[in-house]
């Protein structure tokens, strides 16, 4: 990346079984020129990675989504640089940690009001946040979100899952989901080097050593593996979540305005979104689908998702603004 980037711990206090504080590996982008200049106003935006990830996958989005505003990506407690708790086995008090993190690092940041863009796992961690924080939440955007639809056994296959996919979704209920990785020892980096062999396709005009990327994601995912763990336990046969999102979700305040945002490749259902979009009746929602994309929009189509996402965010502005101008005290006329 050409432009400038400030990268920190950021103190969340203690959770799980930490014995001192927690700190989350935050990396922030600021914009080209005054994003508050002339008097308007360019709400930040905070974005949330998914599963093995961690805030140097955005690689290929930061420098256009920080052209007009300050962004900030944030590893998740238990993901890449960020501190590695073990949360415990109850998946309503994990979902309840991660998000008490976040919003305590919000704290730590002096964020009051700010845009949501969660991936994956971080879409459902965005989604918890939202509906507990909505008063900081201008704006949240969900890209191909995990843990929104409730687990039916009698639910076909996705056709773009491998028939091999179902036992292994099964040994998944039992072991993290990147132990093999682990257990290659010395050999990881290698077998890292030949899987990702193709992210030189994705991340060639800007990460120059084809090497950076799958090492990257080696050593995201080499430490201790309390994040898997965490979406272990989050999960039923992997694909689903026990406390799915989807019902949940319509007791958003309908002050907050969603969108979605889907390849029209993945393996992940659109069916959520089409139901709370008809039954969110009071709140805003939009449904994008990205042509040639997988679960991996922002990394399959990297310019289409800027631009949509840079859309959202100027809407969120103008719509912030408004608000602003509203009084908030009204007098009844005598």
């Amino acid at each position: 990346m050409k432009k400038k980037r400030e990268s920190r711990y950021v103190d969340v206090g203690r959770f799980g079984d930490s014995p001192s504080t927690c700190r989350l590996w935050t990396v922030t982008m600021k914009p080209d020129e005054d994003c508050n200049a002339n008097g308007q106003t360019r709400l930040p935006l905070v974005m949330l990675h998914g599963l093995g990830c961690g805030a140097a996958l955005w690689v290929m989005n930061l420098e256009s989504l920080s052209r007009d505003r300050v962004v900030h990506t944030v590893d998740l407690l238990g993901f890449g640089r960020s501190s590695r708790p073990s949360l415990g086995p109850d998946a309503a008090l994990i979902e309840q940690q991660m998000v008490f993190s976040v919003e305590a690092w919000r704290q730590q940041m002096s964020l009051e009001r700010f845009i949501l863009l969660g991936h994956s796992l971080g879409g459902f961690l965005a989604s918890s946040y939202s509906l507990q924080y909505p008063q900081h939440v201008a704006h949240l955007v969900l890209e191909d979100p995990w843990g929104f639809p409730v687990y039916d056994p009698a639910r076909p296959r996705s056709k773009r899952l491998p028939v091999w996919s179902t036992p292994l979704q099964a040994c998944f209920n039992y072991v993290n989901v990147l132990s093999a990785l682990r257990a290659l020892g010395h050999l990881g980096p290698a077998v890292m080097q030949k899987a990702l062999s193709g992210a030189d396709a994705h991340f060639g005009h800007f990460v120059k050593d084809s090497t950076a990327i799958p090492n990257y994601v080696y050593h995201c995912n080499v430490r201790r593996p309390t994040g898997e763990e965490a979406f272990r336990n989050l999960s039923i046969h992997f694909g689903w979540t026990k406390h799915p999102m989807v019902e949940r979700f319509l007791n958003l305040d309908p002050k907050v305005p969603v969108t979605f945002l889907y390849g029209d490749r993945t393996f992940i259902t659109r069916s959520p979104a089409k139901y709370i979009k008809k039954n969110r009746s009071a709140g805003y929602v939009d449904i994008q689908v990205l042509k040639e994309c997988g679960h991996n929009v922002h990394m399959d189509q990297p310019d289409q998702f800027n631009d949509i996402v840079n859309k959202v965010c100027d809407l969120a502005d103008s719509q912030e603004k408004l608000e602003g101008d509203q009084p908030t005290d009204l007098v009844p006329e005598e």
